[in-house]
């Protein structure tokens, strides 16, 4: 057996969702490819101007004057686009392009601006603390969403 076939057999007994990932990976390691202009992975580049678009749009001032993010900006903002990847697979779409990365960054930022518990924006509105509390704030707004708030009140009927 080659090492392709290999490959095959392994992926071939994977769960679907896992596929999914694993597609999602290589499609994300591919296009890491640098951007000549920045220098900076394309995708994550795009995802820091978003935030900072919507920084400013909202704070009234740029994050990051000239654009001119950190290195931890960087690598914080590729493990929060890699975690909304991950949710975005888990809901079932099967093929999360870069476009639709950054299409859910850009609501998800919105919704955190937006959030009834305003703690996140006003104290974590950055790279470094979106990734770190992603998973508080995707449950928050997912349980106080008007959606969630009508299916409980119904299931208790």
């Amino acid at each position: 057996m080659n090492e392709m076939e290999g490959i095959m057999d392994t992926v071939s007994r994977m769960r679907k969702t896992d596929k999914i990932k694993l597609v999602n990976l290589i499609l994300a390691s591919i296009k890491d490819a640098k951007n000549d202009a920045t220098g900076a992975p394309m995708p994550v580049y795009e995802g820091l101007t978003v935030f900072d678009e919507v920084y400013r749009t909202k704070k009234g001032v740029s994050y990051a004057p000239s654009g001119k993010f950190s290195t931890a900006d960087f690598k914080h903002m590729k493990e929060l686009l890699i975690k909304i990847s991950d949710r975005l697979s888990e809901g079932g779409t099967v093929l999360v392009t870069d476009a639709l990365r950054i299409g859910s960054l850009k609501m998800f930022l919105q919704a955190v601006c937006e959030m009834k518990n305003q703690w996140y924006y006003e104290n974590r509105f950055m790279p470094y603390g979106l990734n770190h509390d992603f998973e508080n704030i995707y449950t928050n707004l997912k349980n106080n969403s008007d959606h969630a708030r009508r299916k409980a009140a119904f299931d208790c009927l």
